[in-house]
């Protein structure tokens, strides 16, 4: 089986998102099957409680917090809505290769994209088959950092489910981690990383976007194509 769903989140709703996302959506559609969630739609299809998704403060805290079920449950790739895919047929290619994956070492391995020039793995574009370890710890660690701890809204994302919070999961968890995952460099994925925006990458997969603005407060970021 191709575990080929392709999860992304606009946590206040698809009624009115941003042209741009619509277009990033469409583009990942060329990749696999598409699955569009929203704060009401995942309590709405029980994939989070409401209680747990009230409990983060920001749009982007939620993202993190669906992705991370959601590919718990159904398996697939986590794409932030500003993600666009460059070369579908090749991660398209990818997602089949991962799926089938039977022999070891590397069979039931989910794919991760690391930054190459800081010591972080990214949760956007990372890939796991259900049920896998790596990200039924991720979802465990979210909800011990985040249910009733009465956070403000501009608690650091990074550091309570995203990014760093990954990496400080990495720490305490390291034999599930390199037992269970496999490491795709930032430089050969992505287009550019965070920080490196001057640097292009040849035959990137990914154009990770990194705009940052997950309420669509800022219109510019996401005009055009």
């Amino acid at each position: 089986m191709v575990y080929d769903s392709i999860h992304v989140v606009w946590a206040q709703g698809w009624w009115n998102p941003p042209d741009k996302v619509l277009h990033n959506v469409k583009r990942w559609a060329e990749v696999g099957t598409v699955v569009p969630w929203s704060i009401e739609r995942a309590i709405e299809r029980g994939l989070v409680e409401a209680e747990f998704l009230a409990d983060a403060k920001s749009y982007a805290m939620a993202a993190d917090i669906i992705l991370a079920n959601a590919q718990l449950v159904f398996g697939g790739m986590a794409v932030g809505a500003d993600m666009v895919p460059l070369r579908p047929e090749l991660l398209k290619a990818r997602l089949a290769e991962w799926s089938q994956r039977k022999t070891r070492p590397l069979a039931g391995r989910g794919c991760v994209v690391y930054e190459s020039h800081r010591d972080l793995p990214y949760n956007g574009a990372s890939w796991f088959p259900p049920g896998h370890p790596w990200i039924e710890r991720v979802v465990k660690m979210q909800r011990e950092n985040v249910l009733g701890k009465g956070m403000g809204a501009d608690e650091d994302v990074s550091a309570v489910t995203g990014p760093r919070a990954w990496r400080a999961l990495i720490d305490k968890e390291r034999k599930c981690w390199n037992a269970s995952v496999e490491v795709v460099p930032g430089a050969e994925a992505f287009l550019y990383e965070p920080m490196e925006k001057w640097r292009r990458t040849e035959g990137a997969w990914i154009d990770p976007g990194l705009y940052g603005d997950w309420k669509g407060e800022k219109p510019e970021k996401w005009t055009g194509e």
